[in-house]
């Protein structure tokens, strides 16, 4: 048995808010951002536009990415954003006579949009700080070498 409170997250008197939790202290605090394939997946269906398929998210993915990925983690990506209230699914049934299985259709919702904001902002505060320390040069400086067919990059940057 858990313990620890007596609300439904283990802290006394459960959670207020759907967007924040308690940290040990007591104090609320937002909850983490999403992770890099859940920012990816976000952006996917955000930069579609309406509503998207599955297979077309990972299809955008590994054409702006060329980072190799398995479909059923873009499934699972995909029904825990819809799970944390970042999108919409609906499910629709195949056209009358064509066969096949219902299709989930994903939709990013005001919830999704705010974290996609949240999280823009916080990464353009770390590459402000990049820039100004010459960080960001430096990798290109070190990664030009190796697209020519040269040394490897310094530790660090891969």
């Amino acid at each position: 048995m858990r313990q620890g409170g007596d609300g439904p997250s283990g802290c006394v008197g459960g959670r207020k808010d759907a967007r924040t939790r308690s940290s040990p202290s007591g104090i609320a605090v937002d909850p983490p951002p999403p992770g890099t394939l859940e920012f990816m997946v976000l952006m996917a269906v955000a930069g579609w536009g309406k509503e998207v398929e599955a297979r077309s998210v990972y299809d955008i993915i590994v054409a702006r990415t060329a980072r190799r990925l398995r479909l059923a983690s873009v499934y699972v990506t995909l029904d825990s954003a819809g799970k944390k209230g970042w999108l919409t699914v609906r499910t629709e049934l195949p056209r009358r006579g064509a066969g096949g299985w219902p299709r989930k259709i994903y939709v990013l919702t005001p919830e999704g949009a705010r974290v996609l904001v949240d999280l823009a902002v916080r990464l353009e505060r770390f590459w402000v700080g990049a820039r100004r320390h010459g960080l960001v040069a430096k990798a290109r400086r070190d990664r030009a070498p190796r697209e020519r067919g040269g040394a490897e990059p310094a530790a660090g940057y891969e």
